[in-house]
């Protein structure tokens, strides 16, 4: 046995080693025996007394290097000059309120506990940090084990710390303890032992195992270490005094101290205070305003508000803080309040995440009606219910315990201090409701926990909190402007539009939708608080290191590789601007469970489309059929009728003078109703037959996992989700019509342009510029641009590509637009990068910059010479085409991209690029360069226009062309039921495409043909290629031509 003290060691009698090992009480300078150096314990928390806020309140100011300040103020209160263990605030993340931890991200506790590190050190000390959660919170903790929820928010603070000399806490070993209890304690003591030491608290009668697991006893008793062997004992007493000299080696690397106490007291008391609401802006109030004083602990309020500037009209108490009634003390608050122009009122709850008491509620209720701009402000410490908001007119968190916090608070009613704080937890109307439903449903098993924390789990299940993670509101406005992702970095520009110097938070979210592992869709990876003067701003930059996009996959924080969405605003809620970067990384497989597991379920629908029962794809063939045959009968019905009618008043004589109605009685009527009765039930039969051969996409799950409304049929999911894909295609024109406004919109449209005169203005404009498309080469491209804003194009010969995009700047009257990216060996920023060696900018940029100013042309940017994945090669804007357009960081919605490469050479798009674009081969051939002509320019709402109007008149035959396409999708998933599915967008553009070569002349099964060549063989592709020899057995060579070249350019 090698001990690092043995000398010492040997030195100590059994009593006095049993004492070292079993509690640091034996380290005080009255009991530590001779040759071991004292220090002293104390907790900072604990410390603040009546200068400083509480850590809880702290939390809320969003200032990480305050923080640290405060608390090395408090480190060197406790400490007073001599080597001292300070216990700092717990830097876990709170699942539900009530606990010890104060936040509900990692984010933000990371940072805190960065620098209450730093600060504390800098006093001389040394921290020990609590990183496991108090028993409130283990509550909440899965059954199973969840490493990644254990690993990336119980123990993320352990990240932002140094491992030398890390001191933690952990409480003692459980005979029972919780799976990810337990892993987190593995985890934690295997962190500290590669530097540092691990203190057990609580350990009084656990003592063995405590020691077994090499810990230092914080607080245990001799007596348990007497049936303890002479060699643990040893090894214990060990551990101690090496714990001795890490806290001495702290107090050597002491710094000076900054800034007084009492200004870090003041600038801690106005920085987290946070103002929730501010109906009618009541707030800040005019100066020498009265103010009515309300609630218990309001009484020492008055002073403060007189040094604002502001006049009490006194004090009442409203109601009594021990009881849950007092109804006595309500009419004299109310009085009181009726003569004053505002009053306060100050809530106190139980202290847990519950409605206030109803002697609280019920001063409000009654103090509202008296006096309309009622002021009510709640304890940071209380994480109450906060549904009676909607009766005050502001609402506030903050304490008053400290002289310094009262006269912050009077400030902010006043206007002399700007609010600056932000929530650190969301706070919600109803706290008991929301957590006991998350108790109970993790208890029964219906969804588990994970890593779907606070704001994460409301943004996933889609409930808002009444006031989100990162809200807080001020007394100016700023505006975000000018989002920017440099290298690793994120850089937004802020300003203040408001009349008033405030503060602001700025916050960087990141979140990845196509994650291969169920993860939150955003989560903070960065804040800044700013503080500007009216109409100034500020440029605020946030690193985007690896670990902001790292994930624990397989025992390891790895980097999910892929496009990513970069946001800011000002809280998880009110996001102001995103955009999209590709971060390098691994491509992680999808596996085990979704998140649908660890979500609520408000519906029968637990993600996607998979239901309680049996779910069923069946795209809606024979529908319209159905449609029009009930139309046609009741017409017909209707019609008969009503010449009935006419004929008993007396308007009409029939078979007598009323010929004409005679007719139509005689044989219209009858004829609509045979047709109409034919159309339904041949409608009817094919309805039946589409479902009864529909591919079963699963088989449900049991009844008793999730509580369920009505169950949905995938009939009416894929209805559904098929007319809202409908109205997303639609809405770029609608937004930008919006913009323009109705009238200069509609002068863009001219009726008389129709698809087949677009085809002839295009094939004039590439004679013009001395190629030739041939006419099916025409007709594919002009379906590709009705059908997707991706085009990629297999060419005869690259060398026309830059003939091809003045041509297509001609037919749009835009400008062309070429890029040679043959050279791009890595991932390139197309349309936020300049060209080193040239030192200009990308044409593809400069098609982006005139589409933004000219939303009525179409933008065609080509891109030659494509050797690049293009995942790769469009890098952060890979996400434009399938994002909602017009959202923050995609390309405007008149930009299109066309990928130009020789035949062989052109490497296949991924799975997500695959179906929102269109793979065409286009065989250009050179000829003399014909005389040019006037050219109607396509323009955006005239393409928009064409391609709807195809769509409407212009469909393939249900039987002919779509059961095939459902039959080419059951044999793929033969091969990949997994991952293969058909998806709406991929109906929808295949249902595009095929309609403008109809429209253009071409037969049902050449048109069929070319849209599966263009539109669905790229998307089974991407999907593996397993799928294309079953995909080919559904392929005939007589009957799909285009098919099968583009089946033999896979290698098929």
């Amino acid at each position: 046995m090698m001990l690092k003290h043995g000398e010492i060691i040997a030195a100590l009698t059994a009593g006095q080693k049993q004492e070292l090992a079993a509690s640091l009480r034996a380290f005080s300078p009255d009991r530590v025996p001779e040759g071991i150096r004292p220090f002293r314990c104390a907790d900072i928390s604990l410390a603040g007394g009546e200068t400083f806020p509480s850590f809880r309140a702290l939390a809320n100011s969003w200032n990480a290097a305050l923080v640290g300040e405060v608390c090395g103020a408090l480190a060197r209160q406790c400490a007073g000059g001599e080597a001292a263990l300070l216990f700092v605030p717990p830097v876990t993340v709170g699942a539900i309120p009530g606990g010890d931890a104060v936040s509900e991200d990692p984010c933000l506790i990371g940072a805190y506990a960065a620098e209450i590190s730093s600060a504390v050190r800098g006093a001389g000390a040394l921290p020990c940090f609590r990183f496991l959660p108090d028993e409130k919170n283990a509550a909440l903790l899965d059954g199973v084990p969840e490493p990644r929820a254990v690993y990336d928010y119980f123990l993320a603070a352990l990240a932002y710390l140094p491992r030398e000399g890390l001191a933690a806490v952990l409480p003692a070993p459980g005979e029972k303890e919780n799976p990810n209890m337990a892993e987190a304690r593995r985890a934690l003591l295997g962190a500290v032992r590669e530097g540092g030491v691990a203190l057990c608290e609580n350990a009084a009668g656990r003592e063995a195992a405590a020691l077994a697991e090499g810990c230092v006893l914080a607080d245990g008793d001799a007596a348990g270490l007497e049936a303890s062997g002479e060699d643990v004992t040893d090894e214990a007493a060990d551990r101690a005094i090496g714990l001795s000299e890490f806290v001495h080696a702290a107090r050597e690397t002491a710094a000076k101290p900054g800034d007084t106490a009492e200004d870090a007291a003041r600038r801690a008391a106005e920085e987290c205070i946070v103002l929730l609401s501010n109906t009618g802006s009541i707030l800040p109030l005019r100066e020498g305003s009265s103010v009515a004083v309300l609630g218990a602990a309001g009484e020492e309020f008055c002073a403060a508000l007189e040094g604002a500037g502001l006049r009490c009209a006194g004090f009442a108490p409203g109601y009594a803080p021990e009881r849950e009634r007092s109804d006595e003390l309500i009419p004299p608050a109310c009085e009181l309040a009726a003569k004053a122009d505002a009053a306060v009122v100050f809530l106190s709850g139980t202290g847990a995440a519950e409605e206030l008491p109803a002697n609280r509620l019920a001063l409000l209720a009654e103090a509202a009606r008296a006096n309309p701009n009622l002021i009510a402000v709640i304890p940071p410490q209380d994480p109450c219910s906060v549904s009676f908001r909607v009766g005050v007119a502001a609402l506030l968190v903050a304490g008053i315990e400290s002289a310094e916090s009262r006269a912050a608070l009077a400030g902010v009613l006043a206007g002399t201090v700007s609010p600056g704080g932000r929530l650190a937890a969301s706070r919600y109307d109803d706290a008991a409701g929301y957590f006991g439903s998350l108790l109970n449903g993790k208890e029964e098993g219906s969804f588990r926990i994970g890593e779907f924390v606070g704001y994460r789990r409301d943004e996933a299940e889609q409930t808002p909190a009444a006031y989100p993670f990162g809200h807080g509101l001020g007394y100016s406005e700023f505006e975000y402007s000018q989002l920017k992702i440099l290298y690793s970095a994120a850089e937004v520009t802020v300003r203040n539009v408001g009349g008033r110097d405030a503060y602001e938070v700025v916050q960087l979210y990141v979140g990845k939708a196509d994650s291969a592992l169920p993860r939150p869709k955003k989560e903070l990876k960065g804040f800044k608080k700013i503080f500007l003067r009216a109409g100034e701003s500020a440029t605020v930059s946030f690193p985007l290191s690896p670990s902001a996009f790292a994930v624990r996959s397989g025992g390891n924080s790895v980097t999910e590789g892929g496009v990513y969405e970069v946001s800011v605003g000002a809280s998880s809620a009110d996001i102001r601007l995103k955009t999209t970067m590709l971060a390098a990384g691994e491509m992680l497989e999808r596996g085990g469970d979704d998140a649908s597991f660890y979500l609520r379920n408000r519906s029968n629908v637990l993600a996607g489309n998979y239901t309680l029962g049996r779910v069923v794809q069946v795209p809606p063939r024979g529908k319209k059929m159905l449609s029009a045959g009930k139309t046609l009968v009741l017409i017909s019905v209707l019609s008969a009728l009503f010449i009935a009618l006419l004929h008993f008043a007396g308007a009409v004589s029939l078979f007598n003078t009323d010929v004409f109605f005679s007719l139509i009685l005689l044989f219209v009527c009858p004829a609509l109703l045979i047709a109409g009765a034919v159309l339904f039930i041949v409608g009817k039969r094919r309805r039946r037959a589409a479902k009864a051969s529909a591919p079963i996409v699963s088989d449900g799950c049991p009844a008793e996992t999730v509580c369920a409304g009505g169950e949905k049929s995938y009939e009416e999911l894929f209805d559904e989700a098929f007319g809202r894909e409908r109205k997303t295609e639609e809405r770029p024109a609608a937004s930008a019509s919006k913009q323009l406004g109705a009238d200069e919109s509609a002068a863009y449209i001219d009726p008389s342009y129709t698809i087949r005169g677009a085809e002839s203005e295009l094939a004039a404009c590439c004679a013009a510029r001395g190629i030739s498309l041939g006419e099916s080469g025409t007709r594919s491209l002009l379906a590709a641009f009705c059908a997707s804003r991706l085009i990629f194009a297999e060419v005869s010969s690259a060398k026309y590509l830059p003939a091809l995009a003045q041509a297509l700047g001609d037919f749009f009257g835009s400008g062309g637009y070429y890029d040679d990216v043959s050279a791009y060996t890595q991932p390139a920023d197309l349309f936020g990068a300049v060209r080193k060696e040239e030192g200009a900018q990308t044409e593809a940029a400069r098609a982006a910059e005139y589409a933004a100013e000219k939303k009525h042309a179409v933008c065609a940017a080509v891109l030659g010479g494509v050797l690049l994945p293009p995942e790769t090669l469009l890098g952060c804007v890979a996400g434009s085409f399938a994002a909602t357009p017009g959202a923050e960081g995609a390309l405007p919605p008149n930009v299109w991209l066309v990928c130009g490469a020789e035949a062989g050479s052109m490497p296949a798009a991924g799975e997500a690029l695959a179906e929102e674009s269109c793979r065409i081969r286009l065989d250009i051939a050179g000829t003399a360069a014909a005389e040019g002509h006037p050219v109607r320019a396509l323009n955006y709402y005239q393409l928009l226009r064409l391609a709807r109007k195809c769509t409407k008149e212009f469909l393939l035959d249900e039987d002919a062309c779509w059961k095939k396409a459902d039959r080419l999708e059951k044999a793929a998933a033969k091969a990949s039921p997994s991952t293969f599915r058909f998806g709406n967008r991929l109906w929808l553009k295949t249902e595009r495409y095929s309609s403008v070569l109809l429209a253009l002349g071409a037969e049902q099964g050449e048109a069929f043909d070319d849209a599966v060549a263009a539109c669905i063989l790229p998307v089974l592709y991407s999907a593996g290629k397993e799928c294309l020899p079953e995909a080919e057995k559904e392929l005939d060579e007589a009957s799909f031509p285009e098919c099968r070249k583009q089946l033999d350019g896979y290698g098929v």
